[in-house]
């Protein structure tokens, strides 16, 4: 046994490292990229406007997506109301199919008041009520008409 032990370690003491073959690397470099690209590969970019029907934006809020599963897209609407959704990261895109969208965190805080300011209706605020539909890749650029909130009835 302890002439086998000096042998294998004579043998494999060479004092060189064992490389890759460039076929190897080429392989695992081929997976590597394929698994980065899971899931990325049908996203198309879809961006867009919020806005009231005078043309004024909408400055700040979410442009939100529900796919169900625990999965969304959201798209941070800038000053200007422009935004661009995101899936896997942000901006990244959107997958294909129709989808009902929902426009968030567009209430503000009015800090001498101390009363949260509404700037849209109730009803942009869910999917399933906000009437705001679209499909990708058919449509890539949305344009979002929103409504400001319903007075309240006189008392």
């Amino acid at each position: 046994m302890h002439e086998l032990k000096q042998a294998t370690s004579a043998h494999c003491d060479t004092g060189k490292r064992a490389t890759p073959s460039r076929a190897s690397l080429l392989v695992a470099a081929m997976i590597l990229l394929a698994c980065t690209a899971c899931g990325r590969s049908n996203l198309h970019r879809v961006s867009g406007r919020v806005h009231f029907s005078d043309g004024t934006p909408l400055s700040s809020g979410r442009v939100a997506i529900d796919f169900g599963n625990g999965r969304s897209a959201r798209g941070r609407i800038n000053a200007d109301g422009t935004f661009r959704m995101g899936t896997l990261k942000d901006r990244d895109g959107m997958r294909p199919g129709t989808w009902q969208v929902a426009i968030l965190d567009s209430d503000l805080l009015d800090f001498a008041t101390g009363k949260v300011v509404h700037r849209i209706h109730d009803r942009f605020k869910n999917p399933k009520t906000s009437g705001l539909s679209f499909t990708v890749p058919d449509q890539m650029t949305w344009d979002v008409i929103v409504e400001p909130p319903q007075e309240p009835p006189p008392r």
